[in-house]
């Protein structure tokens, strides 16, 4: 488990923020890019819990809510229940294994655009459901979770594990 320092916290959320929206274009497959701030809210969900998890999603959500076209506090509620659900789970799944944090990335980046989508539909014309769930939606949560454990473990090389007593 890590201790996390609001700062480092702030920092890590603000800098993921922004390498979303200048970097992460030049990773661009077919106009699919990896979600850096979905990953990094499952990160601090997975290593501190609910409310850490909620914190990380209320504030990823709110920076990715600025820099999106959709409704404002969209991503905001969506990245804070994947926070929650997450930081709720995280001690009933091995946080270190490759597979738990492809899987909970692809599972995360499912559901949180799928309950996007629905919630956005309501406020904005979105395109057809079919057209991007398999033009959009399926191709980037693999992106995304291809991705997670390479910022994984750049995360975990720069944020120190709790000793164990």
């Amino acid at each position: 488990m890590h201790k996390v320092n609001i700062v480092f916290f702030a920092v890590v959320i603000f800098l993921a923020a922004f390498l979303q929206v200048t970097f992460v274009d030049a990773l661009k497959i077919w106009k699919i890019k990896p979600d850096l701030l979905l990953i990094v809210v499952i990160f601090f969900a997975f290593n501190g819990g609910t409310r850490l998890g909620i914190k990380a999603g209320l504030l990823a959500g709110l920076l990715k809510d600025v820099f999106t076209a959709g409704p404002m506090a969209c991503w905001s509620v969506t990245f804070a229940l994947v926070g929650f659900f997450v930081g709720y789970y995280k001690n009933r799944l091995y946080r270190d294994s490759l597979y738990t944090q492809v899987f909970m990335a692809l599972a995360c980046f499912l559901a949180s655009y799928l309950f996007y989508y629905s919630f956005a539909d309501v406020f904005n014309k979105m395109p057809p459901f079919g057209e991007s769930l398999f033009c959009l939606i399926i191709p980037a949560s693999i992106y995304t979770a291809v991705s997670t454990p390479v910022v994984f473990i750049l995360l975990d090389k720069i944020l120190p594990r709790k000793k164990a007593l």
